[in-house]
């Protein structure tokens, strides 16, 4: 009985001691982010751009196959601008991650128009 006991508190201990896993690092990256920022993960479904700034069309519940067709059917969908950041080079049906700051001041209903706070593509 005790070589048993010996073994489980040996096992209890060591447990114990282990260092806890470390969080991916898409999860420390969002962890630091400004409570007022809300996520947005979908697909580029539009692309403009003018001598000033780009903006960008990204579907929410669609997947990437939707998003290469000609007119995608989405039920929702945000307009990000490039006012804050650079957005890397980008193609429809690229999946994407992005942020944008709800305390900046924006229309609703409607199809949303806000600046990227931050965006990530899912080959990064």
């Amino acid at each position: 009985m005790k070589p048993i006991f010996s073994f489980l508190l040996s096992v209890l201990l060591l447990s114990a001691c282990s260092a806890p896993d470390e969080p991916a690092s898409s999860e420390k990256e969002t962890a630091s982010l400004p409570s007022t920022w809300e996520e947005v993960q979908g697909f580029v479904i539009e692309m403009e751009e003018d001598e000033i700034s780009e903006r960008i069309l990204i579907a929410e519940g669609i997947t990437e196959a939707e998003a290469l067709e000609e007119n995608p059917s989405y039920d929702q969908a945000i307009w990000l601008t490039n006012g804050e950041i650079d957005f890397p080079a980008l193609q429809i049906g690229d999946g994407v991650t992005a942020w944008w700051d709800t305390a900046r001041p924006h229309e609703e209903p409607g199809t949303l128009t806000v600046p990227a706070e931050k965006l990530i593509t899912d080959q990064n």
